[in-house]
């Protein structure tokens, strides 16, 4: 934990950052993570880590290069600590910050990031009593899932595992936020490119929905040509 602390100051400047990354800071700060998986305060430390990297346009060599590893630290991550609302945030920002890419994206589904992703959803969209709603993590997540429904098999995943129920879940939680109708709307529109997303939309019982969307946001130009 204080080693990763020490990396994490060190990442705070630009030479810093690139020292890490020069000297494979990547791997051994997963290898770190991986070793304490039910460790929540070295977890959040080497997140700050690799969040600190992300500052710097010369992560991307790196993060591509330990991708299928960064995925599942960043996953499992996820599942083991979904009691911290400062965990699971920074797992999904990492996320979704690596599914901009093709291979990001392809990295997340072949290791099965949709269900925990669609669980840490669900799980926010209903909050404990007292807690505030995670618009961020909301907002993050559905771009990701928007990323991630650009292919056919992050269509299939995303129906197989009932995500079109979560993505309207989200949508009825947060009706007049318009970076979440946007973002769930973007997720809606690729998978009703496929008739399986088509019955999956239908099957949940979406359209009642999205007419009450279009309704609210009727002067919005992105969430009218989503729906339309």
């Amino acid at each position: 934990e204080v080693a990763l602390a020490l990396l994490q100051n060190v990442a705070y400047s630009s030479e810093g950052v690139a020292s890490i990354l020069r000297n494979g800071g990547v791997p051994a700060v997963l290898a770190a993570m991986r070793a304490h998986a039910p460790t929540a305060a070295v977890q959040r430390v080497g997140l700050g880590v690799l969040w600190n990297l992300c500052d710097s346009d010369d992560h991307w060599a790196a993060f591509l290069l330990e991708g299928p590893s960064l995925v599942a630290v960043l996953l499992g991550t996820l599942q083991l600590h979904r009691s911290e609302p400062r965990i699971e945030e920074s797992c999904i920002d990492m996320l979704w910050d690596f599914s901009s890419t093709g291979d990001g994206q392809a990295h997340i589904l072949s290791a099965g990031g949709v269900p925990p992703i669609l669980a840490a959803m669900r799980a926010a969209a209903v909050p404990d009593e007292g807690s505030p709603p995670d618009l961020d993590l909301q907002k993050k997540a559905l771009s990701m899932l928007w990323n991630l429904t650009i292919s056919a098999q992050g269509i299939s995943t995303l129906v197989r595992h009932d995500g079109v129920a979560v993505v309207l879940l989200v949508m009825r939680a947060h009706r007049e936020v318009h970076e979440v109708q946007q973002n769930a709307l973007g997720v809606l529109r690729n998978i009703s490119d496929a008739s399986e997303g088509q019955r999956g939309l239908l099957r949940a019982r979406g359209l009642r929905l999205l007419l009450e969307t279009l309704e609210t946001h009727s002067k919005c130009d992105e969430i009218l040509e989503l729906c339309l």
